[in-house]
C-alpha cells in the first residue's frame, strides 16, 4: 500500500485498513527509523526519506533526533551512533523506514 504524507509517498504493509479507506493517520516509531549519511543507496527498507536534522536531545540512554523530511519524523539512536555520524542541527541525512514499520490507522 502507498500513502501520501504531504508531497511524500510512503510504502506500507497494512492489512487492518478497511477497503475504501482514504484518510489515515501514519505512525512510525522512532526506534524503527534508521539514519544514514551520504548517498542514498539501494537497501531493503522501502522508504528512503531525504531529511534535515532539526534537533538532537538526550532521552535516557538514547538520543532523540528530530528530522524534517516533508513532515516531522523522530529517530532514536545510541549516543555512539550519533557521535560516529557526527550529527548536528541542519545536517542532511537519509531516514530509512521498512514498509512494515509504517502503521496506518483509519481516521
Amino acid at each position: 500500500m502507498t500513502v501520501a504524507v504531504g508531497h511524500t509517498f510512503l510504502s506500507a504493509v497494512e492489512s487492518n485498513v478497511p477497503s475504501g479507506t482514504t484518510d489515515v493517520y501514519v505512525c512510525i516509531r522512532a526506534d524503527d527509523v534508521i539514519v544514514v549519511r551520504g548517498a542514498d543507496t539501494a537497501s531493503s527498507p522501502r522508504n528512503h526519506l531525504s531529511a534535515t536534522v532539526h534537533s538532537i536531545t538526550r532521552e535516557g540512554t538514547l538520543m532523540r533526533v528530530e528530522l524534517h523530511c516533508g513532515f516531522p519524523l523522530a529517530a532514536l539512536l545510541t549516543r555512539q551512533a550519533c557521535e560516529e555520524l557526527a550529527l548536528k542541527c541542519g545536517d542532511g541525512v537519509v531516514a530509512l523506514v521498512k514498509a512494515p514499520s509504517v502503521h496506518l490507522i483509519p481516521r
